[in-house]
């Protein structure tokens, strides 16, 4: 099962003519998140269990527990956001290129890719 988050990128990244891509955050989102959840999981008992020379483990569970934790949360909300504002920046400056006469606009019977530079 995906999350919403995921599923944004990928809907991104295929709205922007990168079907690779997309498929590919599909794919490997679940075995990203099994190797995650396992290792929070094993590290969980080290944080958590008390007992004599516990100490040192406790302190080094809870720094990866919490490492993983944090990078998995910030890869998971800043790359959407990242991807989304780059797009749109990218469509914006397209635009302005355009109204400025500095580009061609793509005409509907060629290939897409980057538009013809007037010279």
């Amino acid at each position: 099962m995906m999350t919403a988050i995921p599923m944004l990128t990928a809907k991104i990244l295929r709205t922007h003519k990168d079907p690779e891509a997309g498929a590919s955050v599909e794919s490997r989102i679940r075995p990203i998140f099994m190797s995650t959840l396992t290792t929070i999981l094993g590290m969980l008992p080290l944080v958590f269990r008390p007992g004599p020379g516990s100490e040192l483990y406790q302190g080094l569970g809870a720094v990866i527990v919490g490492g993983l934790l944090v990078s998995t949360i910030f890869t998971l909300i800043l790359t959407p956001v990242l991807f989304t504002f780059g797009f749109r920046f990218m469509e914006l400056w397209h635009g302005l290129l355009i109204r400025l006469h500095i580009l061609v606009p793509e005409s509907e019977g060629e290939a897409p890719g980057r538009p013809r530079r007037l010279d």
